[in-house]
């Protein structure tokens, strides 16, 4: 075996070992696309480098034109890959780069199948033969280039253009590493590969392609990024898992404390939703109302014992018109007078979402204010009796 082809064959086989790892992890994670086109354009890479052998080695126009036009085909899906590949790498979702990249790249590989002597060349005059400095004589082909090669080449740009897009859109996303990564990646390794095997192909420089050792070089770096971003999500789940349960506990102790402090209020509080069921409650509701578990019930139904709304009430009001309300109303059950504010709360585009209504015991202050009325009126039913005496008198004299 010849040192190129060995070559060819060492960069092949691990192009086909990084795709079927990547095919395995996507299988088991189908949730990671990227890996299945990553999987492909590793796959693509190396059936191209086996065709090159086969290109190297012809000794006629005819297997060259087999072996040079079968590489191109793969070449072409794998250029196509990798235009979607930076697309789930870096999340950029310009669609119509993305279709017209691979809708140009797609119309030359039909084209390359069609044409006789592929894409790149309008046709092969004949081959020659160059001596390399270990000895080995490959072959390659002589003959004017096809003005369809422009096609793949404007997509190339296109595809170099979409990518630059990409890496200055994860800058600017803080995502400043992957960005330079990317960027190294894509211009270091391709940018040299495709600009060398260009000029081979335009007889500025002899063969043979640097290309897939370039090509190896960035299925080497991407798949440890890839796999990296693998092994990292159960660390992140275990790390957001964590955060989950120390912010539950936070909540939790937060809550325990907002329920001491409104639990230690004189003022009665309940949470009512616009069903009029009761939401939530604090300490100082459930002694004013003792008599039923008040939560999850219609506040008529737990409070007075009703089939229907109260008359005139405040919460009801609060949800139709948002405006507090304030009634005073005397408890059927136990004949206690509390005092009622409903105020409405309301969520981000002024709906009442819930009702908060404050429930004050004032049966003391109302049987005050009944003992008072009552002395006023027997001082005035005593005014009264005076005048009507006072004027008997009179009238007697």
């Amino acid at each position: 075996m010849s040192l190129l082809a060995g070559a060819h064959i060492f960069v092949g086989s691990i192009c086909l070992a990084v795709s079927l790892l990547h095919l395995a992890i996507f299988l088991r994670r189908t949730e990671f696309k990227v890996h299945l086109i990553f999987s492909l354009m590793a796959f693509c890479c190396a059936v191209s480098t086996v065709l090159d052998i086969g290109m190297h080695r012809a000794t006629d126009v005819a297997t060259f034109a087999m072996f040079f036009k079968s590489s191109i085909t793969f070449q072409v899906l794998l250029w196509i890959a990798f235009m979607w590949l930076i697309r789930f790498y870096t999340g950029n979702n310009r669609r119509w780069a993305i279709l017209l990249v691979s809708g140009l790249y797609a119309v030359a590989g039909l084209l390359n199948l069609i044409f006789p002597h592929g894409i790149l060349f309008d046709h092969i005059d004949h081959l020659d033969f160059i001596s390399l400095p270990w000895g080995e004589r490959i072959a390659f082909a002589i003959g004017p280039a096809s003005p369809w090669r422009l096609l793949p080449d404007i997509a190339w740009f296109l595809l170099l253009a979409y990518a630059l897009d990409s890496c200055i859109r994860l800058g600017r996303q803080g995502q400043m590493r992957r960005a330079i990564f990317l960027g190294f990646s894509l211009f270091a390794c391709l940018g040299i590969g495709y600009l060398h095997g260009t000029l081979i192909d335009l007889g500025l420089l002899p063969p043979p392609s640097i290309w897939i050792f370039t090509f190896l070089a960035l299925i080497i770096l991407m798949s440890g990024s890839l796999v990296g971003q693998v092994v990292q999500v159960p660390v992140l789940k275990r790390q957001l898992a964590s955060q989950e349960v120390k912010a539950q506990q936070n909540l939790a102790d937060e809550k325990a404390r907002m329920d001491v402090i409104l639990s230690s209020l004189k003022t009665g509080l309940a949470l009512i939703n616009p069903d009029l069921t009761v939401a939530w409650i604090n300490a100082k509701t459930q002694e004013i109302l003792p008599w039923e578990e008040l939560v999850g019930k219609l506040c008529y139904e737990a409070a007075a014992k009703r089939k229907e709304p109260c008359e005139g009430c405040g919460a009801l009001k609060a949800f139709a018109d948002g405006q507090i309300h304030e009634t005073k109303r005397q408890s059927p059950i136990d004949g206690k007078w509390h005092h009622i504010i409903s105020i409405p709360i309301k969520d981000e585009s002024g709906t009442v979402a819930n009702v908060l209504e404050s429930v004050t015991d004032i049966t003391s202050v109302k049987q005050a204010e009944d003992a008072r009325n009552r002395a006023m009126q027997e001082l005035e039913d005593l005014r009264s009796k005076l005048e009507e005496e006072n004027i008997y008198l009179k009238e007697e004299i």
